[in-house]
Parts: C-alpha cells; structure tokens; sequence
C-alpha cells in the first residue's frame, strides 16, 4: 500500500512533529513536520515524493536551510512546501500539479541531520500544524465539495453509520450506543427523526433525511 507522500513505501515515521523543539543546541519552532518513508519497517533514504494536494507551483530552489524544494499554491490562502529533496524537483515554476503527482525525491540536502521530507503547510500568513492532513485531503477554504453521503438503512455498518447515531443523539432521538451498526434503536430513532421533520418514515436514510440532520 503506497503512502500519501511515498508511493512505493507502505508507511512513514514522523521524526519531528511540529512546533516547539530543540536542535543543535538551540532551542525554536519547527514551522512543518518531518517524515521518513518506511516499508517492512526499514527505512527509506531517496524515495520518490508525491503532491499531498494539487495546485500550482509558486517557486522552486535552493536554500543553505530547506535545500532543494518546491512550494505549491493549493489556493489564495494555502501555501504548501516540501524541504530537502535529493534533487532539483522535478516540476518547476508555474507547472499545475495535482494531488499524488511525483515532485521529486526524499533526501537530505540543506540543514539535516538525516534524509527525510520536511512538509509544511502556511494558511493565511501563518504556519499551521500538518499532522492532521497527513491521511486525509486538505480542506481548502470558501471551496464547495461535492459531499456523497451512502443511503443507510438497518443492517448497514461502519463510520457513516456511526456518524449519524451521533447526529441522532444530538437532535433528541438517541439510537443508544454510537456503535456503527444500524440495528433496531437507530432504526427507531431514524423513524422518530423523519415524522418530527415531516418526511416519509421509511427508516432510510437518504438524501432527504441525511439533508434534514446536517441543516439541524
């Protein structure tokens, strides 16, 4: 299973989280996370490094401190960077990128103890923790998403069904424990929900009911 960053690693360690740390004697911020690509628990050195998020390329270079990089506009708020690259990346100025598309190699130019991939994220002129977008998609501001919900009915499982015994509890019709099964007391408190709301009490939920919970 290839990684968000390292495709043809299985998964990745973090060294060094964001925010406060201590390096070479001195103490500051880190304004990103470093990862290293892993696979069978051995550790990557020069592995090829994918966009976490499309966008277009804002600059490429060189500097003493983050080596070779390059730095990706996802939007007029969002500025992503990727440090230390073995190479000079292999996109370059004004190249629209798109998420999983190869940008160059992990390595260990610039101001390093070791190989890794230094990502950071700046948001509206300030740096913010990355760690929370490693594994998922990067929510980009005032952008409108086509949300997908799955029709739900009894005998559906798994995180949908989890997240709606929960919307459930919150409006007033509890379906008992937020387990992720959709069994007779969610089944009930679906029902109770529809006839409050004036809709078909089917006890499925789609589009119609899954609209009436999130604009509660």
């Amino acid at each position: 299973m290839a990684t968000r960053f390292f495709p043809n690693y299985d998964n990745y360690i973090i060294t060094s989280p964001f925010g406060p740390r201590k390096l070479w004697g001195q103490t500051g911020t880190h304004n990103g996370i470093d990862l290293v690509a892993t696979k069978d628990g051995k550790t990557g050195r020069t592995d090829q490094i994918t966009a976490h998020t499309g966008g277009t390329v804002e600059k490429v270079g060189y500097d003493d401190n983050s080596g070779n990089f390059v730095r990706i506009q996802v939007d007029k708020q969002t500025l992503m960077v990727y440090c230390h690259l073995r190479d000079k990346p292999t996109v370059k100025k004004g190249d629209t990128v798109a998420a999983g598309q190869p940008i160059g190699y992990m390595g260990k130019t610039g101001r390093v103890t070791g190989a890794h991939l230094h990502f950071g994220i700046r948001q509206d002129g300030r740096w913010i923790d990355p760690e929370p977008y490693l594994d998922t998609d990067y929510i980009q501001p005032g952008k409108t998403y086509d949300l997908k919900l799955p029709q739900l009915e009894r005998g559906s499982r798994g995180d949908s069904v989890k997240a709606l015994q929960i919307l459930l509890a919150g409006l007033g019709h509890s379906p008992g424990t937020a387990d992720g099964i959709f069994g007779g007391r969610t089944l009930a408190g679906v029902k109770g929900f529809q006839k409050d709301r004036g809709l078909a009490c089917d006890g499925i939920v789609g589009p119609k009911t899954w609209e009436a919970l999130l604009g509660s």
